[in-house]
């Protein structure tokens, strides 16, 4: 009776074995493409110029996709916690993840679009600095030709009258 137990104790044993390295397996598998998915959103995103939302959810990488389709009217943070709350679950894709790696996705994703946002931002004042020095400049061109032309009819009414 000991032996059948002993095996049987041995056996869910190495059951529980499995499944522990199956779900090690399956968050080194889920972490590793979110890591490598990394480098093709960035150039989406600042080469191709898209905006974040498109830029994910041309993502190959399932994890950024769904973050992506989230989107509409969130912050990727919002759209993260979303994600992160019915992908956690027994079955989702995210079921596997410890904790924190949460933490680290979220940090990731709450800053995600913010230095775009202030980049945006930035560019948008230059832009308006830049236009309105341009403004300026086609205003003092217009009073120096208007100067230019009053002179020469000046010039054009004194030689007539010599």
């Amino acid at each position: 009776m000991r032996i059948v137990l002993a095996g049987i104790l041995a056996a869910l044993c190495a059951l529980a074995g499995r499944t522990a390295a199956a779900a090690l397996a399956r968050r080194k598998r889920v972490l590793s493409n979110v890591l490598a998915a990394l480098e093709p959103l960035k150039i989406r995103m600042l080469h191709r110029r898209l905006p974040l939302e498109a830029a994910l959810c041309e993502s190959e990488d399932a994890l950024l996709r769904l973050v992506g389709e989230a989107m509409p009217g969130k912050t990727a943070l919002e759209a993260w916690d979303a994600v992160r709350i019915r992908q956690t679950k027994r079955g989702g894709l995210l079921d596997s993840l410890a904790r924190e790696d949460c933490a680290a996705l979220r940090a990731f994703f709450a800053q995600l679009g913010e230095s775009g946002a202030r980049e945006q931002e930035a560019r948008h004042q230059r832009h308006s600095i830049v236009r309105a020095v341009i403004e300026r400049r086609r205003g003092d061109r217009a009073r120096a030709d208007q100067e230019r032309a009053q002179q020469q009819a000046q010039q054009q009414v004194h030689g007539q009258r010599r």
